[in-house]
């Protein structure tokens, strides 16, 4: 019997299509641009200062190791282009189904109060089989913590200096966010603050842990985030020299939607707003208590 030319052996065949963390997300126009603020404010500096503890966010990175296909898996990068003066706190990892589109936070003591301190040594946690991937937590010294892992191409340590461990009143606790890869029974968590909210102090640094599935809750524990300890939240507030144009802003983003679009946002407008009230803009079946005509 002819076999017909459908009929072929089913081999698992290697994908050859990029995958979608191969190319790094942008907006399809640039952000506005915020003039600098006069009185020495944090708003717009492209820093913030945490209380003597400067961060600022790397998004350029070096892939490490890539793992899974056609997008199951994960990649982890390390850090590059680290501003003059500021050490890396952790490495980074993403999942590969989605454009790259992350940061992890770099930071600088400006205090001279010795808020950063190089780990004493790593301590293995895990390695592929094929030993091209290894993953490395910081041991840092008494009354510090560590904020992220490390990962190498090689079963070497990393330098001393590859990240920098924070002074402990400068953490806050931890907690697993998403996990980024499971595999073996191990798993690759990103981190968040546990405390989050209007009036937390947690800052989120970026980084991730690897460790068994079953005790990542564990394992989060042995990292931690930043902490605020600015006293003037204001700082990162612009001042009255910061000028910014939202209607300017708003109608440049709106040309980059299709009409129909442009058209739908208009009748909706038109559809909940009534006119200008004593107060901003009325809305249609609503403001009858709440606002009173100016007399």
């Amino acid at each position: 019997m002819r076999r017909s030319k459908w009929c072929l052996p089913c081999f698992p065949m290697a994908s050859t299509a990029a995958l979608p963390i191969e190319t790094a997300f942008s907006l399809p126009a640039p952000l506005p641009s915020w003039p600098s603020s006069v009185s020495d404010g944090g708003f717009a500096k492209g820093s913030i200062d945490l209380g003597g503890l400067e961060v600022r966010q790397v998004t350029t990175f070096a892939k490490v190791w890539s793992t899974g296909q056609d997008g199951g898996g994960a990649t982890f990068f390390r850090p590059e282009q680290v501003p003059a003066g500021f050490s890396a706190l952790g490495h980074y990892a993403q999942r590969n189904d989605r454009p790259l589109f992350g940061h992890v936070l770099v930071a600088r003591d400006v205090s001279g109060g010795g808020l950063l301190a190089p780990p004493l040594d790593y301590a293995p946690v895990w390695s592929s089989q094929d030993g091209a991937a290894h993953f490395w937590l910081p041991t840092p010294p008494d009354g510090y913590r560590a904020i992220g892992v490390a990962v190498t191409a090689s079963p070497d340590k990393p330098p001393r200096d590859e990240v920098a461990c924070v002074r402990a009143d400068f953490t806050d606790a931890c907690e697993a966010e998403a996990t980024v890869w499971d595999k073996d029974g191990f798993s690759a968590v990103a981190l968040r603050p546990a405390v989050r909210g209007v009036d937390a102090r947690g800052v989120h640094a970026g980084t991730f842990v690897l460790a068994r599935s079953d005790a990542t809750a564990a394992s989060a524990s042995a990292l931690a985030c930043l902490k605020n300890n600015g006293a003037a939240y204001t700082s990162c507030m612009p001042d009255l020299a910061q000028e910014y144009d939202i209607g300017r802003e708003i109608n440049r983003v709106a040309k980059l939607l299709p009409r129909s679009t442009r058209e739908r946002l208009r009748k909706l407008v038109e559809s909940v707003f009534v006119g200008e009230g004593p107060t901003g803009p009325r809305m249609k079946g609503s403001w009858r208590n709440d606002e009173r005509e100016a007399k």
